[in-house]
């Protein structure tokens, strides 16, 4: 059984009691949407054989839930009813609304479909904390899922002045993925990547991200002179697979790790408990994040100075839920872990 196989990586403070944590959670627990409200979020229990605890311990760590649902409201019925209000203003009263009139008519329409729209799960996940590294692990390759999490579990913590939430990012100062991908191709035993070994991924991408090269192969040399044009002509890596401690990953640009494959341990089934997946994936995650720390630094900031803008609660409504928004186009991707940049990619495989 494999817990997570998508990562965002975070440095935290936070209670090693899960008592005391679920108390502080239980705060912003969830409750489904209202139904002037289109998107509720909040803790929910981690395991029904758990009971109803929000915060549940397993060998050096803790484990907590995240839920996420959204009322389906397709930004297109929500735009052809706003241009059929606008259009009756029109023609009954021969002007056309101003930009606060039409922000004003979109809220109401927004509200009033709401009210009678399907409610969707989008994002439900179990976050897992290790005491010794205080190392926060957020299962997701979603971004908007990522700072959601971390937005309410920042508000409720934030009457603990030690808590802080650092997101961690490939320093380039040290030798980013793109000089080092240079250096192993110039010398596969440079040592460019430290205890690790190169896998059969890299994605390249333009600074703008408007276009991507996407390389697998059974081994990076083979392709070594693409992989050099792509890198002289500007663009850079921003992802690669790597294989340690012997799991494999792959590690993008913003220090997350996606495609994570643990070993499989033979074994009785029976001793192979949640408790015991949660402890090994744990550790050896932490292994992994704390040799690549040491191999090619860190940078971060404080999400509660700046680098995440705590959602705010409608006045008088439920903890969690936030003010009424409209889901983006790509919500579902984001939370089924898609993520990626706008722009063309182009995949290349080499047997």
């Amino acid at each position: 059984m494999q817990l997570f196989k998508s990562i965002a990586i975070y440095d935290a403070k936070i209670p090693n009691d899960p008592a005391l944590l679920a108390g502080h959670l239980a705060e912003l627990k969830f409750y489904p949407p209202l139904e002037s409200q289109t998107v509720s979020r909040g803790f929910v229990p981690v395991r029904e054989e758990a009971g109803d605890a929000l915060a549940v311990p397993f060998h050096g760590g803790l484990a907590f839930r995240f839920r996420q649902d959204e009322k389906i409201l397709p930004a297109k019925v929500i735009a052809a009813e706003v241009q059929n209000r606008i259009d009756m203003i029109w023609n009954t009263d021969g002007r056309k609304p101003g930009k606060k009139e039409k922000a004003e008519i979109k809220d109401e329409v927004t509200c009033e479909l709401a009210a009678r729209a399907l409610v969707t799960t989008k994002v439900d996940m179990v976050c897992y904390y290790h005491y010794e590294s205080s190392t926060l692990i957020v299962p997701t390759s979603s971004s908007s899922a990522a700072d959601n999490c971390m937005s309410l579990l920042i508000r409720a913590m934030g009457s603990i002045e030690t808590t802080t939430l650092t997101a961690l990012t490939v320093s380039e100062a040290k030798g980013g993925l793109t000089t080092r991908m240079r250096n192993y191709l110039a010398d596969e035993d440079c040592g460019a990547f430290g205890i690790f070994e190169p896998c059969d991924e890299v994605q390249l991408e333009t600074t703008d991200k408007s276009r991507k090269v996407g390389v697998k192969m059974d081994s990076l040399l083979n392709a070594q002179k693409g992989i050099n044009e792509a890198i002289v002509s500007g663009m850079k890596v921003s992802a690669m697979g790597l294989h340690g401690h012997g799991i494999d990953f792959c590690l993008t640009e913003k220090f997350r790790l996606r495609n994570i494959v643990f070993p499989v341990v033979e074994g009785d089934e029976e001793e192979s408990t949640w408790e015991v997946m949660a402890t090994t994936q744990v550790a050896g995650i932490v292994q992994v994040i704390k040799d690549l720390v040491e191999l090619l630094g860190r940078t971060g900031q404080d999400l509660d100075e700046g680098g995440i803008v705590p959602t705010e609660p409608i006045e008088g409504s439920t903890p969690g839920v936030s003010k009424a928004e409209e889901p983006s186009p790509n919500a579902e991707a984001d939370a089924a872990g898609a993520g990626g940049a706008a722009g063309a990619t182009e995949d290349y495989v080499f047997a």
